[in-house]
């Protein structure tokens, strides 16, 4: 019997959590979301008071822990996939109640919604936001920036090279990522959907070597440019109203 999508994704995400849970520098990536999100949110908002929060696709909750830490929210909702992230993360986060499903269909609603690289991941991101929209006040999103040059196939093609099918965007894409964003066209799906109160970029130096290499393109082209050189991260704070 042909596997359906739902088997296929639930399939791998099983199996890229017990890989992601192995990783030993995972909780320092994870952290430096949370903070980067957080920071993004109080310097925009400092007087806003947030008392739920929920986040999809929270793995085992760290992100939406530290958040609700620096944001003294007391009601805190994980909407994760697999089951094995949402063990782990009741054994670690007593204040966060895990959900093992999809966000779709939330019969509650909240203040805030954090999606941390979870829209490249989604067959419809486009509906994701729609629903987020109308259960959360305000957004917190962190996307990857992949469609760059480095990226490319052409740049692939010009070193007599084909680009590796598991670096295609796709159900075979080693990260599961079903799609790549340029700044731009993160920016407008989130525009899409709420009003854009105040986004930065990050390079990906914190998850390569070479930061003194990324520095030094930094201050000679400057983050845009370097991010349509190389990708990197954007941080994203959105409002319904």
């Amino acid at each position: 019997m042909k596997q359906t999508d739902q088997e296929f994704y639930q399939e791998f995400y099983e199996g890229w959590a017990s890989q992601q849970i192995a990783n030993p520098t995972r909780d320092i990536v994870l952290e430096w979301k949370a903070i980067h999100l957080a920071n993004l949110f109080r310097s925009n908002l400092p007087q806003a008071e947030i008392k739920s929060i929920c986040e999809i696709g929270g793995a085992e909750g760290t992100v939406i822990a530290s958040i609700g830490r620096f944001l003294n929210a007391k009601n805190l909702d994980c909407y994760e996939l697999s089951e094995e992230f949402c063990s782990i993360g009741r054994m670690r986060h007593h204040n966060v109640t895990f959900v093992n499903g999809k966000f779709e269909g939330c019969q509650s609603d909240y203040d805030l919604g954090i999606l941390s690289d979870i829209t490249e991941h989604v067959e419809d991101d486009d509906n994701l936001l729609q629903s987020v929209r109308s259960k959360c006040k305000y957004v917190l999103l962190k996307m990857p920036i992949e469609l760059c040059v480095a990226g490319s196939e052409w740049r692939y093609r010009l070193q007599g090279k084909v680009k590796p099918r598991n670096m295609l965007f796709g159900k075979e894409h080693y990260n599961g990522h079903l799609r790549g964003y340029t700044v731009k066209s993160a920016l407008t799906l989130v525009g899409q959907h709420f009003r854009v109160i105040d986004y930065y970029l990050v390079d990906p130096s914190f998850y390569y070597r070479g930061g003194i290499r990324f520095s030094w393109l930094r201050s000679w082209l400057g983050l845009k440019p370097l991010t349509w050189l190389v990708g990197g991260s954007l941080f994203v704070l959105g409002s319904r109203d």
